[in-house]
């Protein structure tokens, strides 16, 4: 197994623990979107969203993840979504992914440096894309 495999693996056996992070992570961030509509479908949302996280760390280069992670974004902004609110939902989905990654380390050390790894490649993309979305104007 892989670290790439141990990661998805373990994200998969404990994704509900791993979306109720995400989640509380981003009620805590109080962002509207997120502290004013209802749980239930909110989750179902933020699990979709984690679970894009994943496949993407996991299954597409680093380009191809930012790409199209930006023109995402960039579509809800373009919708009315407050620029601040997606700068601190990545903030909360970097803080998720750290913890996620501290978890699967702890239960296979041997992949606990290139996991962090993962980890580290994943916070460059997140700044290549908050770039993207501070500087764009819909």
């Amino acid at each position: 197994m892989t670290p790439e495999q141990h990661l998805e693996t373990f994200y998969r056996e404990n994704r509900e623990r791993a979306v109720l992070h995400f989640y509380d992570s981003l009620c805590a961030a109080e962002l509207k979107s997120y502290t004013e509509a209802p749980r239930e479908p909110t989750l179902v949302a933020v699990g979709a969203s984690f679970d894009n996280l994943i496949s993407g760390l996991v299954n597409r280069t680093p380009e191809a993840y930012v790409e199209s992670q930006t023109a995402a974004f960039k579509k809800r902004i373009a919708g009315g979504v407050d620029p601040k609110d997606i700068l601190a939902g990545l903030k909360s989905a970097e803080t998720s992914l750290t913890w996620l990654i501290e978890q699967a380390s702890a239960e296979r050390p041997e992949f606990g440096p290139q996991l962090r790894r993962m980890g580290q490649q994943y916070l460059l993309m997140t700044h290549m894309t908050a770039i993207s979305i501070r500087t764009y104007q819909p």
